[in-house]
């Protein structure tokens, strides 16, 4: 082999090994759960379901979503980014997930859900994996820069994880809000005609003891969207985590 051949090998070789990285991998697959929810908030949102198997591509989605208004103009901003991140690592070479490439996307979350997000410790989980492959390569034991990477490593992870946990969430609380005004919706506005015409009937009861006595089910927790994709487990996690109920 000469040496253009072994340079052009060792070229493929070293793009290979780059694009076959932890957190690529882990992007790719969590951009397949977000256009799951994706799907799943067009199907509750659209009144012919059907019509969301025909859209095509996850962009052409995501368009019917802004242009529904399902979601705020920062969440599909965000998600449009995940969407760029996830066509880059699946069709250039040199395309990588980094620590600020994350930040970005994850700062434009509204705070009330990158707070649910960030109640929860992944630090325990880090920890935990540490020291089981320590345990199971006891010859690393001593590798203070192996620590180091594989600290960052694992904490990068935990942040592309809570980057698609919070839009997850924030979809899954939009599919569970239409699904309760759907459910409740002529309930809530009698609530709201009783509660105006009170004064003029005298009726000294308070909002809250006129919503009690119409019994309406108070409206989905943002906390629990994640059961609106994924079933009741997700959700349970999260409302179970010891530092989420502080």
């Amino acid at each position: 082999m000469d040496d253009e051949a072994k340079r052009a090998l060792e070229f493929v070789n070293e793009r290979i090994v780059r694009r076959s990285g932890v957190h690529e991998t882990f992007w790719l697959t969590h951009h397949l759960l977000l256009e799951q929810a994706i799907n799943k908030l067009l199907e509750e949102a659209l009144e012919k379901p059907q019509v969301v198997h025909t859209l095509g591509q996850f962009s052409v989605k995501l368009k019917v979503v802004e242009g529904l208004g399902l979601l705020d103009s920062s969440v599909v901003a965000a998600i449009r980014s995940i969407n760029k991140g996830r066509n880059d690592i699946a069709h250039k070479l040199d395309a990588s997930v980094g620590d600020e490439f994350v930040d970005r996307i994850y700062s434009r979350i509204p705070e009330d859900f990158r707070s649910i997000i960030e109640s929860l410790d992944f630090s325990s989980s880090i920890d935990a994996r540490m020291a089981r492959h320590f345990e199971e390569n006891p010859e690393n034991i001593d590798s203070e820069a192996f620590k180091v990477g594989y600290r960052h490593g694992s904490t990068l992870t935990e942040r592309i994880k809570r980057l698609f946990l919070s839009i997850l969430i924030i979809i899954g609380h939009k599919i569970h809000m239409i699904e309760y005004e759907n459910k409740y919706d002529r309930l809530i506005f009698s609530y709201h005609l009783i509660v105006g015409m009170r004064d003029m009937k005298e009726d000294h009861r308070t909002p809250e003891e006129i919503w009690d006595y119409m019994d309406i089910p108070a409206p989905p927790h943002p906390r629990d969207g994640m059961s609106a994709i994924f079933g009741g487990s997700a959700s349970n996690e999260l409302s179970e985590s010891p530092k989420s109920s502080q």
